[in-house]
């Protein structure tokens, strides 16, 4: 039995492949103004894998953050944007008295949950569809309300990641490569059933 084709094998290349994306997003995350282009970069090598091309994961990681540089830079200050908007909001709220404190925290609450559909969806259709700046939102906004299911799963993968984390630090150095495959195979599912935008 040839070992390189069996399935042992096959195993510890995939494990191994989402060891080093997974390595390399954290290195270049760690500035933590370059985790938007750092993840965009992560979700096209997945991409590749998803649609069969084994280009390795190195240099495809360091094409993609430059070709994705912009507009996900782009996107993770809109983002930081927005957190910071809703932490002064929430600070703002807890002066009111008790009815308005309930109707803004309602309507911030609600705001705060369209932008977090949007996160499921943006860096996955960044990565698959050539789009303006705002046609990456518009189109995450679209799908992830066309298709509510996915988006909450892949907002419980997202922050199940995270938990996960806190609780066993030692999977930080492979957790968010195979999460982010799942959360990309949630998306590509999507993408798949409207065609090309």
């Amino acid at each position: 039995m040839n070992i390189v084709n069996s399935k042992l094998y096959y195993f510890l290349e995939k494990m191994t492949n989402f060891f080093l994306l997974n390595l390399i997003w954290l290195l270049f995350s760690l500035p933590i103004i370059t985790l938007f282009p750092a993840t965009a970069a992560m979700y096209a090598v997945i991409r590749d894998w998803v649609q069969g091309k084994d280009s390795g994961v190195i240099q495809p990681f360091f094409q993609y953050f430059k070709v994705n540089f912009k507009h996900s830079f782009a996107y993770g200050i809109l983002w930081g944007i927005c957190l910071f908007i809703f932490y002064i909001d929430l600070a703002i709220i807890a002066e009111f008295e008790s009815t308005a404190n309930l109707l803004m925290t309602s309507l911030l609450f609600v705001i705060g949950l369209l932008v977090a559909f949007n996160t499921a969806f943006i860096i996955p259709v960044m990565v698959h569809f050539k789009l303006s700046f705002w046609g990456h939102i518009k189109h995450a906004f679209l799908f992830s309300i066309m298709y509510f299911p996915t988006t909450l799963l892949c907002l419980f993968i997202i922050v199940g990641m995270v938990i996960l984390v806190l609780y066993l630090p030692a999977l930080l150095f492979v957790i968010f490569s195979i999460g982010s495959y799942v959360v990309f195979r949630l998306c590509y599912r999507t993408f798949e059933k409207v065609g090309k935008v």
